[in-house]
């Protein structure tokens, strides 16, 4: 009778597989790397995407532009309606138009001797001096009830800051202390995208301020 080979405790010997786990494992797909055909059409997804989100961004950009010049020019003459009810006199905001270079300047309309006209004068209290809207890229066409001012007009008032002269074609929007506007104002902002207008109106009944898009 032969003698068991000694085996050390817990070896149980060389494992061994189960026939049917070495038939999964020959059944088993090879891998295989990616062809050049396959990572050129993906780099042309990849490239078309890329150019469409650029245009949609590039787009998003302009209008944002937009709406912020037609912001800001709310914001003046609605800082300048709130100083006219604050302190109870005529404010006005002076808009220069310019397509190449527009701004604004906030004044009080204290000219004499006839009083308050419901224009800027050289020579009144400049709140606010000549403050530049952003021209690129929106273009400002602007209505109102009365015609710009021709030229600048002299007056005898007297001003604690330099006298600011008006340069002809600029637009007065003047509010009276109960906040009413002496005229009737609009202003349209184009964006370069074609599709994206900005309104900024001043209701003379009322002097409130609207932005429309």
């Amino acid at each position: 009778m032969l003698a068991q080979p000694l085996r050390r405790p817990g070896f149980a010997g060389p494992a061994r597989k189960c026939p049917h786990r070495i038939g999964q494992e020959l059944r088993r797909p090879l891998r295989r790397g990616v062809t050049f055909l396959e990572l050129l059409v993906v780099l042309v997804i990849v490239g078309v995407l890329s150019s469409l989100s650029l245009v949609s961004w590039k787009s998003v950009l302009l209008r944002l532009q937009g709406f912020g010049c037609a912001g800001e020019m709310r914001d003046a003459l609605t800082l300048a309606r709130m100083d006219a009810l604050s302190h109870k006199r005529n404010t006005g905001v002076l808009l220069d138009p310019t397509p190449t270079a527009p701004r604004y300047l906030i004044f009080v309309d204290s000219t004499f001797p006839g009083g308050p006209d419901g224009k800027y004068t050289a020579g009144e209290t400049i709140l606010q001096p000549w403050t530049d809207l952003p021209k690129k890229p929106t273009i400002l066409v602007t209505h109102s009830t009365v015609s710009p001012d021709p030229a600048p007009r002299a007056c005898n008032a007297s001003s604690s800051t330099p006298a600011v002269d008006a340069p002809s074609g600029t637009y007065p929007i003047v509010f009276h202390p109960d906040g009413r506007a002496w005229t009737a104002f609009s202003s349209k902002l184009f964006a370069p995208t074609g599709s994206d207008t900005f309104l900024v109106e001043v209701l003379p009944a009322t002097g409130l301020v609207s932005l429309l898009h």
